[in-house]
Protein backbone atom coordinates (compact mmCIF):
# COMPACT_ATOMS: atom_id res chain seq x y z
CA UNK A 1 0.00 0.00 0.00
CA UNK A 2 1.25 3.48 -0.82
CA UNK A 3 1.28 5.72 2.22
CA UNK A 4 1.18 9.49 2.57
CA UNK A 5 4.87 9.34 3.56
CA UNK A 6 5.66 7.46 0.34
CA UNK A 7 3.95 10.13 -1.73
CA UNK A 8 5.69 12.95 0.12
CA UNK A 9 9.09 11.31 -0.31
CA UNK A 10 8.69 11.01 -4.08
CA UNK A 11 9.11 14.53 -5.50
CA UNK A 12 9.83 14.56 -9.24
CA UNK A 13 8.57 17.46 -11.36
CA UNK A 14 5.05 16.44 -12.29
CA UNK A 15 2.30 17.69 -14.56
CA UNK A 16 -1.28 16.52 -14.06
CA UNK A 17 -3.60 17.13 -17.01
CA UNK A 18 -7.27 16.36 -17.09
CA UNK A 19 -10.28 17.36 -19.14
CA UNK A 20 -12.84 19.75 -17.74
CA UNK A 21 -15.65 17.39 -18.79
CA UNK A 22 -13.92 14.26 -17.55
CA UNK A 23 -15.03 12.07 -14.68
CA UNK A 24 -15.62 14.12 -11.51
CA UNK A 25 -13.24 11.95 -9.48
CA UNK A 26 -10.26 13.20 -11.53
CA UNK A 27 -10.65 16.73 -10.15
CA UNK A 28 -10.91 15.31 -6.63
CA UNK A 29 -7.75 13.27 -7.16
CA UNK A 30 -5.95 16.38 -8.41
CA UNK A 31 -7.08 18.32 -5.33
CA UNK A 32 -5.83 15.57 -3.01
CA UNK A 33 -2.49 15.32 -4.81
CA UNK A 34 -2.01 19.10 -4.63
CA UNK A 35 -2.70 19.02 -0.91
CA UNK A 36 0.10 16.46 -0.50
CA UNK A 37 2.41 17.85 -3.18
CA UNK A 38 1.97 21.63 -3.50
CA UNK A 39 4.59 21.83 -6.26
CA UNK A 40 2.46 19.65 -8.56
CA UNK A 41 1.42 21.48 -11.71
CA UNK A 42 -2.23 20.86 -12.56
CA UNK A 43 -3.85 22.00 -15.79
CA UNK A 44 -7.50 21.55 -16.66
CA UNK A 45 -8.02 21.37 -20.40
CA UNK A 46 -11.33 22.95 -21.44
CA UNK A 47 -13.51 21.13 -23.97
CA UNK A 48 -11.83 17.81 -23.16
CA UNK A 49 -13.02 14.69 -21.41
CA UNK A 50 -11.27 11.61 -20.06
CA UNK A 51 -9.26 11.19 -23.28
CA UNK A 52 -7.84 14.67 -22.98
CA UNK A 53 -4.88 13.84 -25.24
CA UNK A 54 -7.27 12.89 -28.03
CA UNK A 55 -9.93 15.55 -27.41
CA UNK A 56 -7.52 18.51 -27.27
CA UNK A 57 -4.16 17.28 -28.54
CA UNK A 58 -2.83 20.76 -29.31
CA UNK A 59 -3.60 22.01 -25.79
CA UNK A 60 -1.99 18.93 -24.23
CA UNK A 61 1.11 19.36 -26.40
CA UNK A 62 1.39 23.04 -25.51
CA UNK A 63 1.05 22.27 -21.79
CA UNK A 64 3.71 19.55 -21.99
CA UNK A 65 6.16 21.70 -23.97
CA UNK A 66 5.66 24.65 -21.62
CA UNK A 67 6.16 22.44 -18.58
Amino acid sequence: MVTKADILAFCPPSLWLYGATSFPFEARIADQLCALRPYLSVITIEDAGHNVHQDEAAAVNQAAFTF
